[in-house]
């Protein structure tokens, strides 16, 4: 090592600097739109402190396609110090304490990756979820025990959604299900009915399931999982048929209770959700509505929408289902005509 290193390690004053815990899903330098899978969201970069010499901080930036990763600063003091840094990533633990998903060499999910030989600066980028905590060093090059460290973890990944939603009227074999899987695009059958009152039979229930990833080695899950729903255009006009006056787009919430990742709904009726509960409609008027119904089946009537927020502040989602009616059926109804009006 130099003289002046020496000198400057001797003279070191006792200069604290607050560590900085970058996560790559909060703030950002954005440069770009993502086009692939943003694994460095979920990716939390946690300096250990240091000591009076050394001390890491980290800052989150986005890259120009779009990945999010962590900018590590090595602070040595004094500043003005004529020294090399040098950055190595490895496994917190041995092979036998690996958590999910986490095999092989840790630069196949994680790297750090310096500036320039022996700069102060690198960038930690997530290549791939891995579920052990990884360990960041950077060191004076010919002192390695001056040297701070960063824990490197991946926080457990919100993926998807999916929700239930079950009708029945007490006879089993009217009874309906409708299934929000995959595909935002859904069929459903109508609960057979013939007045408002048959459909206010129908009591509802259903449930709302957050899934996350199975690789982590921080877990999150959800935080809310908010289930609402909002009428179409359409279908504001089958409910002008039966004389019923209500708002496209407006989303309605229903109330739920959360366990885990799964939010029970409490109950509801199938008026409720239909937007026909206290409504005052005819046998006529609701053989109109459903005619309308029946005749415009490849319309969207519902929109029903799934918000999940996550814990540990990374992302959750939102999906909207698109839901059209089947098996709709046609209302009948009687017409009482006097004998003496019947002419021959």
């Amino acid at each position: 090592m130099k003289t002046g290193a020496k000198r400057w390690f001797a003279a070191a004053a006792a200069v604290g600097m607050a560590a900085v815990v970058g996560v790559g899903i909060w703030a950002g330098v954005h440069f770009g739109t993502k086009d692939k899978v943003d694994f460095g969201e979920n990716m939390l970069v946690t300096p250990s402190g240091g000591s009076d010499l050394m001390q890491i901080t980290s800052t989150t930036v986005e890259t120009r396609d779009g990945q999010t990763t962590q900018q590590l600063t090595a602070n040595v003091n004094p500043s003005t110090a004529d020294v090399l840094v040098d950055w190595t990533i490895a496994w917190s633990g041995s092979a036998v304490s690996w958590g999910s998903g986490s095999q092989g060499t840790v630069t196949d999910y994680v790297t750090v990756t310096p500036s320039s030989d022996g700069a102060r600066t690198a960038t930690v980028t997530c290549k791939a979820p891995f579920g052990t905590k990884a360990v960041v060093t950077a060191s004076i090059r010919g002192r390695s025990d001056i040297k701070d460290t960063c824990a490197v973890d991946y926080v457990q990944r919100y993926s998807d959604v999916t929700a239930s939603l079950s009708f029945s009227d007490g006879t089993s074999s009217r009874n309906e299900s409708w299934t929000l899987g995959s595909s935002t695009s859904v069929t459903v059958g109508f609960p057979q009915s013939t007045t408002v009152s048959d459909l206010a039979a129908y009591n509802g229930s259903g449930s709302a399931t957050a899934a996350y990833s199975d690789v982590y080695t921080i877990a999150s899950g959800a935080n809310t999982v908010t289930v609402s729903y909002a009428f179409t255009e359409s279908y504001v006009a089958a409910l002008a048929e039966a004389g019923v006056t209500k708002t496209a787009g407006s989303y309605q919430t229903l109330n739920s209770s959360l366990s885990g990742n799964k939010a029970t709904l409490s109950a509801f009726s199938a008026d409720d959700i239909l937007g026909l509960n206290g409504q005052s409609v005819t046998t006529v008027e609701y053989s109109a509505y459903k005619s309308y119904l029946a005749s415009h089946a490849n319309d969207v009537m519902l929109n029903i929408k799934i918000d999940v927020a996550s814990k540990e502040n990374v992302s959750g989602g939102s999906k909207v289902y698109q839901v059209k009616f089947a098996d709709i059926g046609q209302t009948q109804f009687t017409i009482d005509i006097p004998e003496t009006s019947i002419r021959f």
